[in-house]
């Protein structure tokens, strides 16, 4: 009979992991009526990663030079913060 209330201790702390996570329709892209890609509203809060410069997997050598720069959610970097911190000194 302790398996019930196991269960159900469980069960609630899923729950709330469920509502506490990000949205589902802010991981995906958002567009307007014409078909624009709208900006969400908390990118000025991503944290930068990279950027590069002539980064392109084109069998043509110097094919199309991009400038590109990479951003994450803010919640997705402290996640890998906490993640990498548990971590032994010997992983990579």
């Amino acid at each position: 009979m302790k398996l019930v209330p196991g269960f159900a201790v469980l069960s609630a702390f899923c729950l709330l992991l469920l509502a506490s996570g990000p949205k589902e329709n802010s991981l995906k892209p958002q567009y307007d009526a014409k078909g624009n890609l709208v900006r969400p509203p908390d990118y000025r809060d991503w944290e930068f990663l990279s950027a590069g410069y002539g980064m392109n997997y084109s069998p043509a050598p110097r094919s199309r030079d991009m400038f590109t720069n990479v951003f994450v959610q803010r919640w997705a970097y402290e996640g890998f913060l906490k993640e990498a911190s548990g971590r032994s000194s010997r992983c990579l």
